[in-house]
C-alpha cells in the first residue's frame, strides 16, 4: 500500500483543508502509533499506523466502501446545491475521495454504494461486466401484457434507444408493482421503460446490485460499512441464467 503524507491523510479523513490538518498536527493534536507527532510531511503507512486527532481514532485504510440507503429527494453527486449522498453520511464515514458507484436518481431509493476505489467502481457500472441491478417498481397503472414482453425482450425507449433484455417479475395481482433487473445504467432507465411499455413509475427502489442486496432493517437515510470481502458479492450476479 502506498505512504501518504500525514498532512494530506488529516485532511483527507477529517474533510478538512491541508492548512487546517497542518495547524492540528502543529498544535500537538495528532498522534502516530502512541506518539505526538508536529511534523507534515512525514508518510504514514495506512495498513500499519495507528493514527489519533485528539485521541479519537482516524480511519487509516487506503479503500472504503459504504451501503447507503437512500432516501427521496437526496442528489448523487459529489456536489451540488441540493443536499447530496455524501452530505448525509455520518461524521464518522465522511472522506474527500467518496464518489457515489453509479447513480439513482432524485426520487428513486434504495441500495446506493458509496466508495474511494475506482477500480471496483468501474467494475460494478460497466456495462460489459453485465452486473445485475434489482429493483422494485411501483406503477400507477396495471402494466400491458405487450409491454412487459417487450421489457423482458429488450424494448426500444421513447429516442429510439433499444434497452438490453431485462428480467420482469410480477409481485401483486393487478401488475401494477413488479421486480425489475437489468445490467445497464443509462439515464432514468427503468422508468424510461416503462413508460416505453405503456405505464408510468410512481415509486423506485433498488434492492440488490449482484448479490449484494439492502438490508431490510437499514433505515433510509443511513449508511453502513462494508468489508472489502462483502462487496465482492456485487461483481456476482445471484442468479446466473439471466441475462
Amino acid at each position: 500500500m502506498a505512504l501518504i503524507r500525514l498532512d494530506r491523510l488529516i485532511s483527507n479523513r477529517l474533510c478538512i483543508t491541508r492548512s487546517e490538518a497542518k495547524e492540528k498536527i502543529k498544535k500537538g493534536q495528532i498522534m502516530v502509533n502512541g506518539e505526538t507527532q508536529r511534523s507534515a510531511d512525514i508518510k504514514i503507512d495506512p495498513a500499519l499506523d495507528t493514527v489519533l486527532c485528539d485521541n479519537q481514532p482516524i480511519q487509516c485504510k487506503q479503500y472504503i466502501y459504504i451501503l447507503l440507503n437512500k432516501p427521496k429527494g437526496v442528489v448523487c453527486a459529489t456536489r451540488d446545491d441540493a443536499q447530496t449522498v455524501l452530505d448525509i453520511l455520518p461524521e464518522k464515514l465522511r472522506r474527500k475521495d467518496l464518489f457515489p458507484v453509479g447513480r439513482l436518481d432524485k426520487d428513486t431509493t434504495g441500495l446506493l454504494l458509496i466508495t474511494n476505489d475506482g477500480q471496483f467502481a468501474h467494475q460494478v457500472i460497466s456495462p460489459k461486466k453485465q452486473i445485475h441491478k434489482t429493483y422494485i417498481a411501483t406503477l400507477s397503472s396495471p402494466l400491458p401484457d405487450a409491454g412487459a414482453a417487450a421489457i423482458q425482450s429488450g424494448i426500444k425507449l421513447a429516442d429510439g434507444t433499444k434497452a438490453l433484455p431485462a428480467f420482469l417479475k410480477p409481485l401483486n395481482a393487478d401488475q401494477t408493482q413488479f421486480e425489475i433487473r437489468i445490467t445497464e445504467g443509462k439515464y432514468h432507465q427503468v422508468r424510461r421503460m416503462f413508460a416505453a411499455a405503456g405505464s408510468h413509475v410512481a415509486d423506485l427502489k433498488r434492492i440488490a446490485i449482484g448479490a449484494l442486496r439492502l438490508d431490510t432493517s437499514l433505515p433510509e437515510g443511513s449508511a453502513l460499512e462494508l468489508s472489502f470481502d462483502a462487496v465482492q458479492a456485487c461483481l456476482c450476479n445471484a442468479d446466473n441464467s439471466f441475462p
